[in-house]
């Protein structure tokens, strides 16, 4: 199941540069939990400030959706390439003025994210009872 998790979820070309931390700073970012997931929002929030990005507001989304959503409301195309490798998963871009037209991006997560969420800290907590069984 690794191998289809690296495949469907994970982008498999990222075509532009990562952006810096200072650039990464500049963009604002909602997030909203479009899942049945508790807190998911938040726990996305979490991956996203340690990876340097400003996330300027967490909610729940009115929808439920299986593929995580990145909606560029400015046009600030730039970023989108060093997002979705921080989110590790191969979210889907809309550019409309719609989600939360005050940051430059809104993130819808999507049950894609939450399995893999799930699948990458199942793999920390393997590596984790190995040490500890030495």
């Amino acid at each position: 199941t690794s191998t289809q998790l690296n495949t469907t979820l994970i982008p498999s070309k990222i075509s532009d540069a990562n952006l810096s931390e200072k650039e990464k700073r500049k963009y604002r970012i909602t997030v909203l939990n479009g899942t049945a997931e508790p807190r998911l929002a938040a726990k996305t929030a979490r991956v996203l400030r340690d990876s340097g990005w400003s996330v300027w507001s967490v909610n729940e989304s009115k929808n439920q959706i299986s593929r995580t959503q990145i909606i560029v409301q400015t046009g600030k195309s730039k970023g989108i390439h060093s997002l979705i490798e921080s989110l590790g998963v191969n979210a889907e871009v809309i550019n409309s003025s719609v989600g939360d037209i005050y940051t430059d991006y809104t993130i819808i997560v999507g049950n894609d994210f939450a399995t893999y969420l799930k699948n990458k800290q199942d793999t920390m907590n393997i590596g984790t009872k190995k040490l500890n069984e030495k």
